[in-house]
């Protein structure tokens, strides 16, 4: 018998969302950039990547001024495993939200590959590195997650149990990221019921150094992508013990990390290590991947808490992500910076690399390779987690909202609903309700959820455009329960307004989810005139800079007056 879980909302079967709008459109021209020709990403995306062992290769690291010098690959080395298991978690999910086989087929080559290879004791993954670093795996099983709750897999469930348990004496010499490989141990315990893993589990992170700081330290100073993936844990442990003290200690990281490092694109900085709020500071693509992943899993908790971590991430998702990759997904940042006017190979918008770095430029491939294969999972674990159900009653929530289509099923009834929205770029969100039959069919008796943003100055509902009493409250999940039929159309009405905030010195406006950038003037030179996956240099071409007169109140009928 499968283990009871103790998150309010669980996500729904690969398959069941579907994006509409902008965020459909995101992910089109990421299947036809950057993940659907994943080779032009270069090394280690044109190997044999999880299919086998990769060979020694000699590529060259462009990182002062745009020189470049050998750097030396050996046989045994993680790193490759690591960054294409990125990329292929990104391309299965793609797979699942535009319809992209080739995509899923790439995907199961590798899986199949990595299966038939196992060790006599069911170990996976060391007779591709042999370095004794589980951290790969810990990458490459967060695709294994989608694909066994898409398609159930019970080969590839009995050989990741069997891999997990051949680990029950390794780990407990685990550091680092090896910690993260909790995450998979706890999703084969839900799968098998075999509670030894979850003992395991426990007993690990409990001998951890991340359990013994995040209860003890407020200040973390770490290594950027590290912390945002060790975030995710007291989640996952609260989701199969029901203690409210790993949420707390979760949720304690959280605020902590937020309060000292979030930028005003929602992201944390991280220049490598974690890097303040000053907004000269810039962040790792990897850590927009990383962190919508870690706080899906606080969005699933229930409560305010979900609200506050679905906040965070639309503000990541529709701020800090499109602004660190091209608008065709042909080339991404390294690291991306708020007040950034220059993104060339000598721009200099951090304290990190000083002038001395292409990271800030956008290319189709960096050095290391972490962020090419990364950012290819950032949109689609956020348009997968755009619809939650309600693990009490299978209802449906509409956790993170935006343009969307949600195919399901409610007490053996099939049913439908979209969200009509431009949202963030508009306050109104609609959701039609389909039945299956149509006019026809019979009203279908269901709740339906979604989340009020803790932004909103109100909201009101209307249901065929007539009112509905009461109001939501913001920074809450909000219930309507009634017998739909087939057209219904509940409406959201969210009230906002331009908000200055400040920091010290530092200004800036948001309206709901959207931070405002000024449109700088650009003139954009490639280096491959012609090839659409060239290396950009991005520069100002006028007049950028500017001021707000605060006290003459620059704020006026919701415009923003540069001065």
């Amino acid at each position: 018998m499968k283990p009871k879980t103790f998150s309010r909302f669980r996500e729904f079967a690969p398959g069941a969302i579907r994006p509409r709008g902008h965020v459909e459109e995101f992910l089109r021209r990421q299947r036809s950039g950057m993940t659907g020709h994943f080779k032009k990403l270069g090394y280690p995306f044109d190997t044999t990547m999880w299919t086998k062992k990769i060979a020694a290769a000699h590529f060259t690291e462009g990182i002062h001024h745009g020189e470049t010098r050998p750097v030396p690959r050996a046989d045994g080395v993680w790193w490759p495993y690591e960054q294409s298991g990125y990329l292929l978690d990104g391309m299965l999910r793609l797979s699942f939200l535009v319809d992209a086989p080739e995509l899923r087929a790439v995907y199961e080559k590798n899986l199949r590959a990595l299966l038939a290879a196992a060790a006599p004791d069911g170990h996976l993954g060391g007779n591709l590195h042999d370095t004794g670093s589980e951290w790969p795996m810990a990458v490459f099983f967060k695709s294994v997650i989608a694909y066994v709750d898409a398609f159930g897999a019970p080969d590839v469930v009995a050989a990741f149990a069997r891999h997990y348990a051949s680990l029950s004496e390794k780990r407990k010499g685990w550091w680092g990221r090896d910690l993260l490989n909790v995450e998979g141990t706890l999703k084969i315990y839900e799968l098998t019921g075999d509670k030894s893993l979850l003992a395991d589990a426990l007993e690990t992170y409990k001998w951890s150094y991340d359990y013994k700081r995040f209860r003890t330290q407020r200040r973390i100073h770490e290594h950027g992508v590290s912390f945002a993936e060790s975030l995710k844990l007291p989640a996952i442990l609260h989701r199969y013990t029901g203690d409210e003290t790993w949420l707390r200690l979760g949720e304690r990281a959280v605020d902590a990390a937020f309060a000292e490092h979030e930028q005003p694109s929602g992201q944390l900085s991280a220049n490598e290590f974690l890097s303040g709020r000053d907004p000269r500071q810039a962040y790792e693509t990897c850590v927009t991947s990383d962190m919508l992943w870690s706080l899906g899993y606080y969005a699933q908790a229930g409560g305010a808490r979900a609200v506050a971590a679905a906040d965070r991430m639309e503000k990541i998702a529709y701020n800090a992500l499109p602004g660190a990759v091209k608008k065709d997904f042909t080339g991404h940042q390294y690291l991306s910076a708020v007040n950034q006017v220059c993104a060339t190979p000598f721009s200099n918008n951090s304290h990190y690399n000083f002038a001395e770095s292409v990271w800030r430029q956008y290319r189709c491939g960096h050095f290391p390779e972490c962020c090419s294969g990364n950012v290819n999972r950032a949109m689609p674990i956020f348009a997968g987690r755009m619809w939650l159900r309600e693990e009490a009653t299978g209802a449906p929530c509409a956790m993170l909202l935006g343009p969307s289509e949600l195919s399901a099923t409610y007490r053996g009834r099939a049913f439908r609903i979209e969200e009509r929205t431009d949202y963030p770029f508009e306050d109104v969100v609609r959701f039609v309700v389909r039945l299956e039959g149509g006019a026809a069919a019979e009203p279908l008796a269901m709740p339906l959820l979604f989340r009020v943003p803790t932004w909103a100055r109100g909201a009101t509902l209307a249901l065929d455009g007539e009112p509905l009493p009461g109001r939501p409250a913001p920074g809450t999940i909000a219930r309507v329960e009634r017998a739909w039929r087939d057209g219904d159309e509940l409406s959201l009405s969210l009230s906002a307004a331009v908000r200055l905030r400040t920091d010290r010195h530092w200004h800036w406006f948001e309206r709901g989810a959207l931070a405002f950038a000024y449109p700088v003037p650009a003139r954009i030179t490639p280096e491959k005139p012609g090839d659409r996956f060239s290396p950009i240099s991005v520069e100002p071409a006028g007049p950028w800079n500017f001021a707000l007169d605060l006290a003459a109140h620059a704020i006026r009928s919701n415009t923003i007056a540069p001065t």
